[in-house]
């Protein structure tokens, strides 16, 4: 293990002293140590060695050894990567170049103690250093982990860190590097989903960074501090304006750091070099159209933000209604449709005469599912599944003493459950019910009814018309809030718990 007092080598078996320990991330613990041949300081930082497998370990290695060949004044200068054999009795290690000033979050802090921003001069020279040590770092390797405290500082210039050994969290440092919130900060939109790392990755990320300097603040605001919520950020939530945080920051730098956070890749830059140009767009000389131009530009951008903001919460809607919907569909899949086509398999096996058949589900994203049942007997039967939501249910009341009119939410419930998906199985013209899936608030499987309809007393049944019967989708509303009413035209059983799936299987049964 590596501790104060240790002794440690590099490549060329020179020996170093560890001194101290100087700080820890999600990848192991850092060590300001010294060169004992000419009192020199360097860093060591000890290395992850729980990967899934001997491959994987010598890949991170290998892309850590990678990273040596890495030489840019804007970045960390590597030494020497040990992999934990050569050195008998010491652990895997990188020896690296010693950063003296501390790291940009420890310099962002210090300015909002203060209550003031980096000067714009200032600024641009930070991001300027930060685009051309990226740059040299992504033509070997993808960053993959950029964030404030792994930019350091050494004698005022800045010095950018942990790259190539960043590779772990694809591997079994993971969850390590997850329950630290830095990473979760910065992670471009494509990585929770678990795409390719990129250049473009790495542009994301920076971007915040920038962000970060400009306004001291990080862009999102999560509620709780988890992957959930930082997922939700970067997928759906616009960056706070930074001219409202920041009122000096130019319209190009403004732009510019939009461009680096575009969650669509596509919208994204693409390389360090188009980021270079943009941000010397702010360095066009003046003309006497200037003053008019950048007001323009302003309010342009302002309306871009806002328009943003706008299509980013559609997209967070649409995408927790497909949820959703997907959701229910699987319980739907493997409490209806699987249990129904172990029976038909079974009886398909067993008879020879002639087989059942049901269409394959393999949509879950649909509203609205429909199938076909094909029997030996010649019938054919319809399957059909449907999930709610409250704008199917909207209701507009009036209220004449008031002369107003006003818009409800009415959902139909089932023994005082809400009903969140019903749907039908039927044999045209013939024998059906329905089934109804409800849900109490946190119950994330609901409870299953399959409901068999008869025409009651009031009425008289038409001839055609066999029993039970299946409500048409359109109609069971009105069915449903007419349960258990006197002079209802249908009589309505609602069966549940274990002998669902039973009753579902034995009106089956009569269609064969």
């Amino acid at each position: 293990m590596i501790a104060p007092g240790i002794i440690v080598f590099d490549e060329d078996h020179i020996s170093y002293e560890v001194l101290e320990m100087v700080g820890h991330g999600g990848f192991g613990f850092v060590y300001k140590i010294r060169k004992t041949i000419d009192g020199s300081f360097y860093a060591l930082k000890t290395l992850p060695t729980n990967f899934h497998s001997t491959q994987s370990y010598q890949a991170f290695i290998n892309e850590c050894q990678m990273a040596l060949k890495v030489k840019h004044t804007n970045v960390l200068q590597y030494i020497y990567v040990h992999n934990g054999d050569t050195h008998s009795g010491l652990p895997p290690y990188l020896i690296m170049e010693y950063a003296n000033n501390g790291n940009l979050l420890e310099a962002v802090k210090r300015h909002k103690e203060a209550g003031t921003f980096f000067e714009i001069g200032e600024l641009k020279n930070l991001y300027l250093q930060l685009i051309e040590g990226m740059k040299s770092i992504n033509e070997k390797v993808v960053h993959r982990d950029i964030k404030l405290d792994n930019i350091l500082i050494k004698d005022g210039i800045l010095k950018i860190a942990d790259f190539g050994i960043s590779k772990a969290t694809n591997e079994g440092t993971r969850q390590i590097t997850f329950k630290g919130a830095g990473h979760l900060k910065y992670t471009a939109p494509e990585r929770w989903r678990n795409e390719t790392n990129t250049v473009q990755n790495d542009i994301y990320s920076m971007g915040i960074v920038f962000y970060e300097l400009a306004t001291l603040q990080h862009p999102y605001n999560v509620s709780v501090d988890d992957a959930y919520s930082w997922q939700q950020a970067h997928f759906f939530q616009n960056a706070k304006p930074i001219k409202q945080l920041n009122s000096n920051i130019p319209n190009g730098i403004v732009q510019m750091i939009a461009s680096m956070m575009e969650k669509n890749v596509v919208r994204r830059f693409k390389n360090w070099k188009e980021i270079e140009e943009a941000i010397q767009i702010d360095d066009i000389p003046s003309t006497v159209n200037s003053s008019l131009i950048d007001n323009l530009v302003s309010i342009r951008v302002n309306k871009d933000d806002s328009s943003k903001t706008q299509q980013l919460e559609r997209e967070r809607i649409e995408r927790e209604r497909v949820e959703y919907i997907k959701e229910i569909n699987y319980q739907f899949h493997q409490e209806i449709y699987l249990p129904l086509r172990e029976f038909i398999e079974e009886f398909n096996n067993k008879y020879a005469g002639g087989k059942i058949t049901l269409n394959i589900l393999d949509n879950f994203e649909r509203e609205r599912i429909n199938l076909n049942l094909n029997f030996p007997s010649g019938a054919k039967g319809v399957m059909e599944f449907e999930t709610l939501f409250d704008k199917d249910f909207e209701k507009t009341i009036e209220d004449r003493f008031l002369e107003s009119k006003r818009k409800v939410i009415q959902r139909p419930k089932v023994k005082n459950q809400l009903i969140v998906a019903w749907g039908l199985i039927e044999v045209i013209k013939g024998r059906g019910f329905n089934i109804i899936l409800t849900k109490e608030e946190g119950d994330f499987y609901g409870n299953w009814y399959l409901m068999k309809n008869k025409v009651s007393g009031f009425y008289q049944k038409p001839k055609e018309l066999a029993e039970p019967f299946a409500v048409d989708l359109n109609e069971l509303e009105k069915v449903i809030n007419e349960l258990n009413v006197i002079g209802a035209k249908v009589d309505s059983e609602i069966v549940g718990g274990d002998s669902f799936i039973q009753s579902v299987n034995e009106i089956i049964a009569q269609y064969i």
